[in-house]
C-alpha cells in the first residue's frame, strides 16, 4: 500500500502549485497545473498500490484492512504535505476492520485506494459511522484533475454536511474503470474511533432505514418507560419512581448523544452544545443511577454506605455542572469516575442483599450487566477492544436487560412489602384476639381492682395531706401569674399570714412588698410566663432569674423568706406549673448575724490579748494623742501650715496598728491617709478639712470599739489601774530616795533590791519594748513576698519608762518597715543590726541593715526639685534629706511605706525623747547606692538614777 514508484516532478509540482479555496458550500479546491502532469498522476498512481476494487453485486466494502494511516502529532499537515514522497513513505498499514486510537489528540490521515470495475458510472458513499468526531475532511482528485475537499465532523455546521446525517457521509461518483486515492483527515478530542466503509447509494439508503428504525425503537422504548415511571412517581408522590424516570431519561439522552441522534434531530446546528452534550450526559447518567439506587436500596440506613453515596453523588453532580465549562478532554475523567461508581452500586447491592433485602439481588444483577456493558463500551472507546456490534451497542443491550430486571426487582420489592403487610396484619389480628381475651379477663377483675386502687389512693392522699399539714414549710404550685393552685401545705398560711391562699398571687403577697426593684419584679413575671407551657430546658435556662431569698413584710412585720423552685412537667417535658417551697428564715438570719458579730468580736479579742494591758492602753493613748494633735492642727486658722504634721500622725497610727495586727483600724486609717495624701497643700479647702475631720471620727469610732472590748468585755481596766497605782508608788519612793529619807527605814541593800523589782514591774527594757515589732515581722514579710529578716541586738540592754517605750516603738516601726519594704530584695534574706552603746548618762543606738543602701542620686534630684539650700555635692548633706517631709527613695507608694513621712516621724520622736539622730555613710554599693547607718543619741531614763540616789 506504500507508494514507491511515482513521479517526483509531478508530486513536487503539486506541492508547489498555489491552491485557491472557495466557500464551504462548494467544498472544492482547484489546482492549476499542467494537464499532462495531472493526467500522468491520475493514470499512474492508482496502479502503484493495492486498491479496493468495486465489483458489481457487492454493495458494501470495509476499507480498514486496505487503508493506510499517518499520525500527525502537530495537527498542522495539509493535503499538499501528505502527498510528498517524504511523507508517503511514512504511511502505515491499518490492517484491521476499524481504526480505534482511543482518546488521542493527534490528527490522522488515511489513504484509501479505490478502483471501480464497473462499466458504467456509479454512485457511492464513504461512511464514517461514529458521530463524535470533531473534524472529518476528505480530499481526492476529480476526473478533470481538480483537488476536491469535503468537510464534516461535529465541530462544523450540521447544515453544511455533504449528507445531512448523524454520521459523517461523503458522496462519491466513480467513472467506469476509474481508480482513485481518497485521503481522509480525522481530528478529535474524544475517542478516536474511526470505522471506514464504502457503500453504494442503494445500500446507504437501505442501511440508513434500518439504523433509523433501530434507533427509533430504542429511543421510543426508553421515553415510554421514562414517561410511565414519571407519571406513576408524580401520582404516587414516590421518589423512587421519579428517580428511576430521571435515570431512564438520562440514559436515553446519553445514548442519543453518543449516536448523534440529538445532533440530527434536537439541537441541530448548535456546534457548542453538540460537543458539550456528550461531556454532560456521561456523568449525568451515573448521577441519576446513583440517586435511584440510593432510594431503592434505602442506603441512608447504612452509615458508611450513606457517606460513600453522598460523596460520590456530590462529585458526579459537580462533574455534570462543570462539564459545560471545562474542556472536552475531561470526558475521560468523567468516564473513569462513572466506572468506579458502578462498582459502588454493585457492592452496595450485595451488601443490602446480605442484610436481608431480597429485591437487591435483581438490582445487583441489572447493574452488574450494565457495568459489564459500560466497561466494554468504555474500553472500546479507549481503543482497548475492537469495534464490533456487541461493543458498540453493549449499553443499549444491557439497558434493555436492566429495564426487564429492574421491573422484576420492583415487583419483588412490592411482593416483599405486601408480604410484610400481610405478616403485620396477621400479627395485629392475633394481637387483637389476645387483647380481646385479656380485656374480657380484666373486666372480671376490674371492679375489685378499682375498689382496691381507690382505697389505696384515698390512703395515699390522706398521707400526703397529713404530711402537707405537718411540714414546717410552705409548699405550693403556681401558674404563670404566680397564683397558688390547688392544694398547698398548711404551714404556708402561717408563713404568709393569710388564709385560703388558693388563687391568690405570691407576687402581691410576697414579692411586691419586698426589697426587689421594679425591673426585678418585671423580670420575674416575664420569666415565669416564659417558663410555663414551654420545654423544661427553658426553665433551666431562666432559673437563675427566680429569687432564692427576699426580705419582705408580712402584716407589717419584716421577715426573710427563702425559696426553692422546681418545674412540674408533663409527658412532653413541657412545664405546666412551678412547685415552690417557702421557708421563714428570719430567726436563722438573725442568729447568723449575731454569730458573725460574735466571731468578729472574738477575732478582735484575740488580737487585743496578744498585748498586755499596759501595752494596749499605751497604744490607745498614743493613737488618741496623735488624733487630738491632728484635730488641733486641722481646726487651726491655717491647716496647710501643719499639713505635714497631720500626715505624719496618721502614718504613725497606721504603722502601729499594722504592727499589732489591728487590720480593721489599719484599713480605716489607710483610707484616710490615701485621701489626705491625694490633696496638694495649695488646694486644702474647708471641705477637705471637714472630710479629714470626718475620717478622724471614723478612726475614733473603731478605736473605741477595741477599747470597749478591752475595758468591759475583758475587764482589764482594773489591772491597768493597779499598774498605774504601782507606778505612782514608784514615783513616791523615788522622791523619798532623792531626799535621803529611806536611809532611816531600810538598809541600803534591801532598798536597792526593792527598786530593782519595781523597775522590772513598772518599766520596760529597750529590747522588750521592740518585741511586738519583732513578732509582727513574719506576717509583714509574707505580705511583701520576702524572707523574714534576722534582727541582731548588740550591746547592753537598758530600762526605759513606759512613755519612752511607746516613743521607741513608734520610732522603730518606721525603720523596720522601710528596711523590709524597699531595702531588702525578694531573693535574699536580709539582716538588721541594732547596736547599743553606753555613753555616760546617754545611750548611742546604731541602726543599719544589709539592704541595697541609700539612693543618693535620687535624693539629689528631689533636693534640687524642692529648692533646699544645701550643697548637692556634699553626700552628707544630701543623705540628711531623708528626714525631710515628702522625701522618699522608694520607686512606688505602697500601703506600708513610700510616702516620705516615716523618717520625718522618726526624727520627731527622737526630739521628743530629748535626743538627736544622724546619718553615717558607709562604702559605695552597686548602681550608685551607698551603705549607711542611723545613729541615735538619746538620754538614759531617770529611772536609772535610783541606784545612785540610793547609794
Amino acid at each position: 500500500m506504500v507508494l514507491t514508484r511515482t513521479s517526483t516532478d509531478c508530486l513536487t509540482r503539486i506541492n508547489s502549485t498555489p491552491i485557491r479555496s472557495h466557500s464551504w458550500h462548494q467544498g472544492i479546491i482547484e489546482v492549476n497545473m499542467g494537464r499532462h502532469y495531472l493526467l500522468l498522476l491520475v493514470l499512474i498512481w492508482p496502479q502503484l498500490a493495492n486498491s479496493v476494487e468495486l465489483e458489481p453485486g457487492i454493495e458494501t466494502y470495509n476499507l480498514g484492512p486496505e487503508a493506510e494511516f499517518l499520525r500527525d502529532e502537530s495537527r498542522n499537515l495539509e493535503f499538499t504535505d501528505v502527498v510528498t514522497p517524504e511523507l508517503q513513505t511514512k504511511f502505515q498499514a491499518l490492517s484491521k476492520d476499524t481504526a480505534n486510537f482511543g482518546f488521542n489528540t493527534s490528527a490522522f490521515w488515511f489513504k484509501l485506494p479505490v478502483k471501480s470495475n464497473y462499466t458504467r458510472p456509479t454512485e457511492w458513499v464513504l461512511a464514517v459511522e461514529y458521530s463524535l468526531l470533531d473534524y472529518v475532511d476528505l480530499y481526492y482528485l476529480d476526473d478533470d484533475g481538480t483537488v476536491v475537499s469535503k468537510l464534516g465532523g461535529d465541530r462544523r455546521s450540521f447544515d453544511n454536511r455533504d449528507v445531512k446525517h448523524r454520521y459523517t457521509y461523503f458522496k462519491l461518483r466513480f467513472s467506469p474503470s476509474e481508480g482513485r486515492d481518497l485521503y481522509l483527515r480525522v481530528q478529535t478530542e474524544g475517542s478516536a474511533e474511526i470505522p471506514l466503509k464504502l457503500m453504494s447509494a442503494y445500500q446507504y439508503a437501505a442501511q440508513d432505514h434500518e439504523s433509523q428504525f433501530g434507533q427509533g425503537i430504542f429511543v421510543g422504548l426508553m421515553l415510554i418507560m421514562g414517561m410511565y415511571y414519571l407519571i406513576i412517581g408524580i401520582g404516587a408522590k414516590n421518589r423512587e419512581y421519579l428517580f428511576y424516570a430521571f435515570y431512564v431519561f438520562a440514559l436515553a439522552a446519553f445514548k442519543m448523544t453518543m449516536n448523534g441522534v440529538t445532533m440530527e434531530y434536537v439541537w441541530g446546528d448548535s456546534i457548542w452544545f453538540t460537543n458539550a452534550a456528550s461531556a454532560l450526559t456521561t456523568p449525568l447518567v451515573f448521577f441519576a443511577a446513583g440517586l435511584y439506587t440510593y432510594v431503592f436500596l434505602d442506603i441512608r440506613k447504612y452509615r458508611y454506605w450513606n457517606y460513600a453515596f453522598i460523596v460520590s453523588l456530590a462529585i458526579l453532580g459537580s462533574c455534570a455542572a462543570l462539564s459545560l465549562v471545562l474542556p472536552y478532554k475531561f470526558i475521560k475523567v468523567y468516564t473513569l469516575l462513572g466506572l468506579l461508581f458502578d462498582i459502588v452500586l454493585v457492592a452496595s447491592s450485595a451488601y443490602c442483599y446480605r442484610k436481608g433485602f431480597k429485591p437487591a439481588k435483581y438490582f445487583m444483577i441489572s447493574w452488574f450487566a450494565l457495568i459489564a456493558a459500560s466497561v466494554v463500551y468504555g474500553l472500546q472507546k479507549f481503543g482497548v477492544l475492537p469495534v464490533t456490534f456487541l461493543s458498540v451497542y453493549s449499553v443499549e443491550l444491557s439497558a434493555a436487560f436492566q429495564a426487564l430486571t429492574l421491573a422484576v426487582g420492583q415487583t419483588a420489592k412490592i411482593n416483599e412489602i405486601n408480604r410484610k403487610i400481610r405478616h403485620a396484619q396477621k400479627e395485629a389480628l392475633e394481637a387483637q384476639i389476645e387483647t380481646n381475651r385479656v380485656t374480657e379477663m380484666m373486666k372480671t377483675k376490674l371492679e375489685s381492682l378499682v375498689a382496691e386502687r381507690t382505697a389505696d389512693l384515698w390512703a395515699k392522699n390522706q398521707e400526703i395531706k397529713v404530711m402537707m399539714d405537718s411540714i414546717k414549710q410552705g409548699i405550693c404550685t403556681v401558674d404563670d401569674d404566680l397564683k397558688v393552685k390547688g392544694h398547698y401545705s398548711g404551714f404556708m398560711e402561717t408563713i404568709l399570714g393569710s388564709e385560703s391562699l388558693e388563687g391568690k398571687s405570691l407576687m402581691r403577697i410576697v414579692f411586691e412588698p419586698s426589697q426587689l426593684k421594679a425591673d426585678e419584679l418585671s423580670l420575674l413575671q416575664t420569666s415565669v410566663k416564659a417558663m410555663i407551657g414551654e420545654d423544661i430546658l427553658n426553665f433551666e435556662a431562666n432559673q437563675h432569674v427566680l429569687p432564692s431569698s427576699v426580705e419582705t413584710k408580712i402584716k407589717d412585720t419584716k421577715v426573710i423568706l427563702e425559696f426553692d423552685w422546681a418545674p412540674v412537667a408533663n409527658q412532653n417535658d413541657e412545664v405546666g406549673k412551678l412547685l415552690v417551697s417557702i421557708r421563714d428564715v428570719t430567726e436563722l438570719y438573725a442568729a447568723r448575724e449575731e454569730a458573725r458579730s460574735k466571731e468578729e468580736e472574738l477575732a478582735k479579742i484575740g488580737k487585743i490579748l496578744k498585748l498586755n494591758g499596759s501595752k494596749f492602753t499605751g497604744y490607745i493613748k498614743s493613737c488618741f494623742t496623735l488624733i487630738n494633735d491632728s484635730r488641733f492642727h486641722l481646726n487651726s486658722s491655717n491647716p496647710a501650715d501643719h499639713w505635714t504634721t497631720v500626715l505624719r500622725n496618721i502614718h504613725t497610727i497606721k504603722g502601729n496598728s499594722r504592727t499589732y495586727g489591728f487590720d480593721e483600724i489599719t484599713e480605716t486609717v489607710h483610707r484616710l491617709e490615701d485621701y489626705l495624701f491625694s490633696v496638694p497643700k495649695n488646694q486644702i479647702s474647708q471641705e477637705v478639712v471637714l472630710n479629714a475631720l470626718q475620717g478622724l471620727g471614723e478612726v475614733v469610732d473603731v478605736l473605741n470599739e477595741y477599747r470597749e472590748i478591752n475595758d468591759h468585755t475583758l475587764e482589764r481596766s482594773e489591772a491597768i489601774e493597779a499598774e498605774n497605782t504601782l507606778l505612782r508608788v514608784t514615783d513616791f519612793l523615788k522622791e523619798l530616795a532623792d531626799g535621803g529619807h529611806l536611809r532611816e527605814f531600810y538598809h541600803r541593800r534591801e532598798v536597792t533590791k526593792l527598786f530593782d523589782r519595781l523597775n522590772y514591774l513598772t518599766n520596760d527594757t529597750f529590747q522588750k519594748a521592740l518585741r511586738p515589732l519583732m513578732d509582727s515581722m513574719p506576717s509583714l514579710a509574707e505580705q511583701l513576698g520576702k524572707p523574714c529578716p534576722e534582727v541582731v541586738f548588740e550591746g547592753e540592754d537598758f530600762f526605759i519608762s513606759k512613755e519612752g517605750a511607746e516613743k521607741y516603738e513608734d520610732m522603730f516601726v518606721h525603720l523596720i518597715r522601710n528596711s523590709m519594704d524597699h531595702g531588702f530584695q525578694a531573693e535574699k534574706r536580709g539582716r538588721i543590726f541594732i547596736h547599743i552603746e553606753k555613753k555616760g548618762d546617754r545611750r548611742l543606738i546604731k541602726y543599719r541593715d544589709s539592704g541595697k543602701g541609700l539612693n543618693l542620686q535620687k535624693l539629689r534630684i528631689k533636693a534640687n526639685e524642692s529648692g533646699v539650700d544645701i550643697d548637692l555635692n556634699d553626700d552628707q548633706q544630701v543623705a540628711e534629706q531623708i528626714f525631710e517631709s515628702g522625701v522618699s527613695c522608694s520607686e512606688m507608694v505602697t500601703d506600708i511605706s513610700g510616702r516620705g513621712v516615716g523618717m520625718e516621724a522618726v526624727k520627731s520622736f527622737v526630739y521628743e525623747l530629748g535626743g538627736q539622730v544622724d546619718v553615717e555613710l558607709g562604702p559605695e554599693l552597686e548602681n550608685g547606692f551607698r551603705a549607711f547607718s542611723l545613729i541615735f543619741d538619746v538620754p538614759a531614763p531617770d529611772i536609772l538614777k535610783i541606784h545612785a540616789s540610793v547609794g
